[in-house]
């Protein structure tokens, strides 16, 4: 199995899942959701996971700059950590799933570039829709509980969403196993 085909199938089971957890528990989902963007403790251990991670793709890059004052970089990312935690803590928790979105792509474009498929733009238009969302909600993380509000106003509009999940994660799955082998 190629690096492409397996973030392909764990995007396929990521949306999957989420998709028939819009089925099986949808008062949970929408108490979840409702809640996730002002989630103080969910909002910082995101913050955390994202500072890392981004301090680490900076390191993996050997920039000229970043190499001879490496220690800067293991240094301004707990205090950058403060920071954000201290200054920036309205909609926390939606500004790090925005920095998660925008974070993402970038393994899954180093998994795409590679191979020599035309349906790998598949999964790189997802991963460059991903990053333009991220970066919308690190800007403007208000948007969203306005973008999933349409999402759970009914049951049917529940079902639709969660159908839609499930549909792309299917595709995606089908699409590991069949054209990113």
């Amino acid at each position: 199995m190629s690096n492409l085909a397996l973030t392909s199938l764990i995007l396929g089971a990521t949306l999957l899942a989420t998709g028939i957890l819009f089925f099986i528990k949808r008062e949970s989902i929408i108490y979840f959701f409702s809640g996730l963007p002002r989630n103080i403790w969910l909002g910082r251990v995101l913050t955390a996971i994202v500072l890392v991670w981004s301090a680490f793709l900076v390191y993996k890059e050997r920039f000229g700059l970043v190499d001879r004052n490496i220690w800067l970089l293991f240094v301004s990312t707990p205090i950058l950590f403060w920071l954000i935690i201290k200054y920036m803590d309205e909609l926390l928790c939606a500004r790090a799933i925005g920095g998660l979105f925008a974070i993402i792509p970038a393994v899954m474009l180093d998994t795409a570039f590679v191979e020599n498929s035309t349906t790998r733009l598949f999964v790189t238009c997802f991963a460059y829709m991903m990053a333009i969302v991220g970066m919308i909600l690190i800007w403007s993380p208000y948007l969203m509980r306005k973008a999933l509000a349409p999402c759970f106003k009914t049951q049917t509009s529940t079902r639709v969403c969660g159908t839609l999940l499930c549909v792309f994660g299917l595709f995606y799955a089908i699409l590991a196993f069949t054209a990113y082998r």
